[in-house]
């Protein structure tokens, strides 16, 4: 069955059901004024900096080069086909399995690498590349919504803050509540993930469907790849809402921790559960406010045959996208493992989380953040801090380090009594990340915990300086300070 059928089809069920309201009258990209590209200063941060502020962000990026230069070269060419010229577009891969995308106003496109495998052909490729684009080109980005965003970073990092130092300070069933401590972490981490992408209203989404649409066209692509998309994406959505029920069980685990605690330090785990039950709220608001994919399809559809059915379209791109995919097929394989570690040792399975990780540091992946990372966890939970150390530190020295492994690094440390060390390997990555605001609640903390109490005053003064217009924002900056000396309560 060719595309136009298919949308023909579709458009007679529209017509039974009333089809869509507000339909524009003529394409989109006729409408939108043809002017050269111009961040808006007051919420772009710069390419690079974004790029760094978004190594502070879950496990950061993947360094996956063939999939990276492939997705570059295809939103470089849809960008040549935008009414808006001169767009610096820069594609990067965040290191998560979940499915997800999002654009900055620096109009740097960041696609999870779950979304990036699940992809089967270029056009798809180039249908989630053009709806990005659009909203860059149709000026969606605005302070509002990126503030929200940066603000709920802010909420799970300082959560994921909290679960470290009350895990660091814990010697009681240090066992138990290290394994719940795992389970918790690594929803915060997929969470954080999530909420960086901004809250687009349904008529944002629509509008940049529609005029994703017509770029893909001018530039050579089958808009069926878009159709394909939003329909992989309607099957995620529902293992979405299963993500949101599993923050809310993570969060009773977590209130149940004050129980395994038995009285010890309870600020922090009250603390936590409070940013995991207003970060829960954030995702629900974020779920309820989102527009359907089946809204998204229905409107697609109706524009389609309005305004393109009489154009040829050309065929579908499987081979360029297949053949970067198989490329990339052992990173894609060895992250899969390292999820599984994960698992293992979260059900306390020490022993199969340590030969599952093994084998996702094997090549291609030996410095990635992710895979290393849990390895250091298993290492850790062996109590084999200096082999935990050694995998941290091969991440530091990657292509692609993260602010998780300079944060996991300091811990190690402290644990080890070298306070000096710590603080220096935590300013070191703020430093070279250029200070993202997510790093800053651990950083308070490690001030804290080794009683550099000014430094920590002063940190939270500037991170609340950052969020000036934002008075929840600020307030978390504020909370962080609620950390203690690793001796208090001892």
């Amino acid at each position: 069955m060719t595309s136009a059928t298919k949308l023909r089809l579709t458009l007679a069920t529209l017509i039974i059901t009333g089809g869509c309201a507000s339909a524009p009258k003529r394409p989109v990209i006729e409408t939108v004024v043809r002017e050269r590209y111009s961040p808006n200063r007051t919420i772009a941060l710069g390419a690079e900096t974004d790029l760094n502020h978004h190594r502070a962000i879950g496990a950061g990026l993947a360094d996956i080069p063939s999939l990276n230069g492939h997705l570059q070269r295809i939103a470089a060419r849809l960008a040549g086909h935008s009414p808006v010229t001169g767009i610096p577009i820069s594609v990067g891969i965040l290191a998560s399995r979940g499915w997800g995308a999002h654009v900055t106003p620096d109009a740097n496109i960041f696609v999870s690498l779950g979304l990036a495998e699940a992809l089967e052909n270029e056009d798809e490729a180039a249908g989630l590349l053009a709806h990005e684009l659009a909203h860059i080109v149709l000026k969606h980005t605005n302070s509002d919504q990126y503030r929200e965003m940066q603000t709920e970073a802010l909420r799970w990092s300082t959560a994921l803050a909290s679960v470290r130092d009350a895990v660091a300070r814990s010697d009681k069933d240090s066992a138990k509540i290290a394994t719940r401590a795992v389970d918790i972490q690594r929803v915060l981490l997929e969470a954080n993930t999530i909420v960086v992408s901004p809250a687009w209203t349904r008529e944002q989404e629509v509008e940049a469907d529609l005029l994703a649409a017509d770029m893909m066209l001018a530039a050579g692509y089958n808009p069926e790849g878009l159709v394909g998309l939003l329909n992989k994406l309607a099957v995620a959505e529902e293992a979405r809402r299963i993500s949101y029920r599993t923050v809310d069980i993570v969060y009773q685990t977590a209130e149940s921790w004050r129980q395994v605690q038995e009285g010890a330090d309870l600020d922090v785990w009250e603390q936590t559960t409070r940013y995991i039950a207003a970060g829960f709220d954030v995702l629900e608001r974020f779920r309820k406010n989102h527009p359907s994919i089946d809204d998204r399809l229905n409107s697609l559809s109706e524009y389609m045959t309005r305004f393109h059915m009489d154009q040829p379209w050309p065929d579908l791109e499987v081979e360029p996208w297949k053949s970067r995919k198989e490329e990339a097929q052992p990173i894609f394989d060895n992250y899969r493992l390292a999820a599984q570690a994960e698992g293992y040792l979260a059900k306390d399975n020490i022993d199969k989380a340590a030969s599952t990780g093994m084998k996702a540091i094997r090549s291609p992946t030996g410095d990635h953040t992710y895979p290393r990372w849990v390895m250091s966890r298993i290492r850790r939970r062996q109590g084999k801090l200096s082999t935990s150390r050694q995998n941290l530190e091969k991440i530091l020295g990657s292509r692609e380090p993260s602010m998780l492994a300079y944060i996991e690094l300091s811990d190690i440390l402290l644990l080890k009594g070298d306070d000096e060390g710590a603080v220096r390997v935590l300013e070191d990555g703020y430093a070279r990340l250029d200070e993202p605001p997510t790093a800053m609640p651990d950083l308070i903390r490690t001030y804290k915990a080794v009683s550099r109490d000014t430094d920590a005053q002063m940190l939270a003064g500037k991170c609340s300086l950052h969020f000036k217009d934002d008075e929840q924002a600020s307030e978390k900056c504020r909370d962080a300070l609620v950390f203690k000396p690793m001796n208090a309560g001892k």
